[in-house]
């Protein structure tokens, strides 16, 4: 116990922040046999999410991590949605606008 009465845990590894990064990081080492523990600040789910471009190999590094590529596919956009940001009630709510990205050649 530490003097505020909290546990001492150790662990090889730990990652700050159970947003997206944090929490593949931490797949990625348990599928390497790796421990780890995962510390957030806040205590739940956020309400909104805060990515807003998920890449080609981001996807690649999800599917090398073992999650569920059929699920994703299954909830993800047509590519021909990827150039604007919809702006929407929820997720999977009405579409209230969308603006296109700005290009930056092809």
């Amino acid at each position: 116990m530490n003097g505020n009465g909290v546990p001492r845990v150790e662990v090889p590894f730990l990652v700050v922040g159970a947003g997206p990064t944090g929490m593949t990081l931490a797949r990625l080492l348990a599928n390497a046999g790796r421990r780890c523990l995962i510390v957030e600040r806040r205590d739940g789910p956020q309400p909104n999410p805060s990515a807003h471009v998920v890449n080609a190999r981001t996807l690649e590094i999800f599917r090398q991590g073992g999650l569920d590529m059929r699920a994703i596919d299954a909830i993800a956009k047509p590519p021909r949605d990827s150039g604007h940001v919809s702006f929407v009630t929820r997720l999977n709510g009405e579409l209230i606008g969308r603006l296109p990205f700005e290009r930056q050649g092809d």
